[in-house]
């Protein structure tokens, strides 16, 4: 039998090696596309959108998943080896932009089944604060990681190659960890009996399903983001910077976690995400030092968010799994609609404009949420 002692190390490398293709794609491969090898710019957005249609089953998965027990351990090796494969895949065929598209979106698929099962193993083995803190901690740490690598690595590697590369090996552990991961899980029945007893108000979810929706519109500039600020800085001094943001980020979500539970977490979002709104028009006018310390702010903020929005998605949905994966398919959607339209937009317009633009659904979900 494996011992679930294994489980931490686990949950560390699962988010570890996800969390590598994240950074890769989001923040490196927009700046080699458009900076390097100059892709037609509308076939890119072709791609996004295909890639980006595989998150769509997430919640189903999620929903499937939830209402399974017993050992999930061969669907997560098989999940973990069809993530490192697409990954490879993807990297082979990075000048082929629709099949490359075609196996992020996989990657985005299995990386999806791996979350959902790693997260219900997580909350099923979690019996006691100490264990819930440590398994948290584990999948904390290994996504700050894992988002450090791909900037640390293309500061250590002569080319874009040997850059794809090692993080392509970086990921092929995961295999080998997953196989000594406890994933048998129960559920508890008359939990879930007593949580279905509670009514729902439709209006607060409509209301959050609206809101999940808008403070994920900062996706408008996911991908022209780094190509433009690279003509600005050299590729060098942007990773030295995304390093410094990732630290940040990760000290605004811990933060978050340790302080949040005492204050209303409904006021916490609402100043957030007003501030976000203000600073990201703020920034849009600002030379780049101005605009890395607004951004700096921002992603302490974007801690806090990201505690405090899983926390009262809980609480609307009442820990009902339908009415949670409801809300959380609007944030797929924002990302499938905001994505590929923020690259299309960056055609005809500026990127700080569509930065600027970005900061008014925030300011909009703050006023929304008031009435959640």
């Amino acid at each position: 039998m494996r011992k679930s002692k294994n489980n931490s190390l686990g949950y560390f490398y699962a988010y570890f090696a996800i969390q590598i293709i994240f950074i890769l794609v989001h923040s490196y491969l927009p700046i080699y596309f458009k900076n390097i090898i100059f892709v037609d710019q509308k076939t890119l957005i072709y791609a996004w959108i295909i890639s980006y249609s595989f998150l769509l089953i997430k919640p189903l998965i999620s929903l499937y998943y939830n209402k399974r027990t017993g050992n999930f351990h061969s669907i997560l090796i098989v999940s973990s080896i069809s993530i490192v494969i697409s990954f490879f895949l993807m990297i082979l065929t990075l000048e082929l932009l629709m099949i490359f598209g075609f196996f992020l979106g996989i990657n985005f698929a299995f990386s999806s089944i791996l979350d959902v099962i790693v997260d219900k193993s997580l909350v099923e083995k979690s019996n006691t604060e100490k264990k819930k803190n440590k398994n948290a901690t584990s999948l904390q740490l290994g996504a700050a990681f894992g988002s450090l690598i791909p900037p640390f690595f293309y500061l250590i590697t002569p080319n874009w190659s040997i850059f794809f590369v090692s993080l392509f090996i970086m990921t092929i552990p995961l295999v080998f960890i997953v196989y000594f991961m406890n994933m048998s899980v129960q559920i508890q029945k008359k939990e879930e009996e007593e949580i279905k007893s509670v009514k729902i108000s439709s209006n607060k979810i409509i209301l959050m399903c609206i809101f999940t929706f808008l403070i994920y519109a900062d996706k408008l500039y996911e991908i022209p983001l780094e190509p433009w600020i690279t003509t600005i800085i050299d590729v060098d001094l942007f990773s030295i910077l995304l390093i410094i943001l990732i630290v940040i980020n990760t000290l605004g979500i811990i933060m978050a976690g340790l302080i949040s539970h005492k204050y209303n977490k409904k006021k916490i979002l609402m100043i957030c995400c007003f501030g976000i709104g203000i600073l990201s028009m703020i920034s849009s006018f600002s030379n780049i030092f101005i605009f890395f310390i607004m951004f700096s702010i921002m992603q302490i903020l974007a801690g806090f968010i990201l505690i405090n929005l899983i926390s009262l998605m809980i609480d609307i949905s009442n820990k009902q799994v339908l009415y949670y994966q409801i809300i959380a398919f609007f944030a797929i959607l924002a990302k499938l609609i905001f994505v590929p339209l923020g690259d299309y937009l960056s055609i005809y317009i500026p990127v700080e404009l569509i930065i600027f633009i970005s900061g008014v659904p925030f300011i909009v979900s703050s006023i929304i949420l008031y009435y959640i």
